[in-house]
């Protein structure tokens, strides 16, 4: 499906679409230099609350702009939300983009603004996401740390009078070094 704005040549389809959430989300990270100041900063986690929350007030006024707001009559409501909810009623629209083209026939709107605004406002979505996951795994890193001073850390558990091993690794714990050590104890049964 093409789609042209009537002021200029530009052809949006669904792949352009795509990269333009790719364009935006790499932009961002870019932008707020994550990757450097991440590194440098003396407590990550901290830093990735301030980003968050910075991310959430961005995302907030990308979703309550003008372009945004869907005023039908007597109703409002935001874009987004309505977006989600034809998604949900029809099967047959199997793509973000498509779902776009559905609500700007409806409403009768601009694609390519719409489709840009939602394109920012998803690409905001995964950048959270993304500092989520990397908040997630920072957290579990520092638990690993605390856990053993070692790469890895054997633990025998007792769960309703069946024992088991459990094997805590760190990053650079190599499999190969656990099973070295894992041989080297009498009591462990191998089951295969």
């Amino acid at each position: 499906m093409l789609t042209k704005s009537p002021e200029t040549e530009l052809v949006l389809t669904d792949d352009r679409f795509r990269r333009m959430v790719i364009v935006y989300r790499k932009d961002y990270f870019q932008k707020i230099r994550f990757d450097e100041k991440l590194a440098l900063h003396r407590e990550p986690v901290i830093y990735l609350n301030e980003k968050l929350q910075e991310l959430y007030n961005y995302m907030n006024r990308i979703g309550n702009s003008a372009i945004m707001r869907d005023i039908d009559g007597t109703t409002c409501g935001y874009v987004q939300t309505i977006i989600e909810d034809l998604w949900k009623r029809d099967k047959q629209l199997k793509s973000l983009y498509r779902t776009i083209l559905a609500y700007c026939k409806l409403r009768e709107k601009e694609v390519l603004l719409i489709a840009t605004a939602v394109a920012e406002y998803r690409a905001m979505y995964r950048v959270k996401s993304l500092i989520l996951r990397k908040q997630h795994l920072l957290s579990k890193h520092n638990n690993m740390k605390k856990l053993s001073p070692k790469y890895f850390q054997l633990e025998v558990r007792k769960v309703f009078e069946d024992e088991y091993l459990k094997v805590f690794l760190r990053d650079q714990a190599s499999l190969q070094a656990v099973a070295t050590h894992l041989e080297k104890l009498d009591s462990v049964r191998r089951v295969n």
